[in-house]
């Protein structure tokens, strides 16, 4: 869903980033396994805007525990967001609003929040589009 990143090639090249990472530091390795080790490593920030991740906790908080479910993906992402925004709201007293605002502005997401098909997915079609403009005079 493309509202949902706040910046869809900056997650793009910072996934690439972290696959050059894992190709450097090991070899032999397959596409799918380039791609879910770099998945899984940190990212930078959560690529989402705060209106979108505002209204989607909020939306998740009356359904019920937003932690539940597949520990990976998107429900792994709302889950992390609703643990950090709880914890800082609570230690400084703030509203839910300012502390998601907090949250977004520093970043370090512990991961990419991918699957391991939709990592490797991405991997292909970023590396197929690098390629296809390459060969363009």
């Amino acid at each position: 869903m493309k509202t949902t990143f706040s910046n869809e090639s900056t997650r793009n090249r910072h996934f690439m980033e972290a696959c050059r990472k894992v190709l450097s530091e090991s070899a032999g390795l397959t596409a799918a396994m380039v791609a879910e080790r770099a998945a899984a490593l940190p990212a930078p920030c959560y690529y989402i805007t705060y209106g979108y991740a505002l209204r989607r906790l909020r939306a998740l908080r009356k359904q019920g525990d937003p932690s539940a479910g597949n520990p990976k993906g998107a429900r792994a992402l709302w889950a992390e967001l609703h643990l950090r925004v709880d914890a800082l709201s609570r230690r400084h007293g703030i509203s839910d609003s300012e502390a998601l605002a907090r949250v977004l502005a520093e970043g370090r997401a512990s991961s990419f929040f991918l699957a391991p098909r939709s990592a490797l997915r991405l991997y292909q079609a970023i590396r197929f589009r690098h390629r296809l403009y390459r060969l363009r005079p």
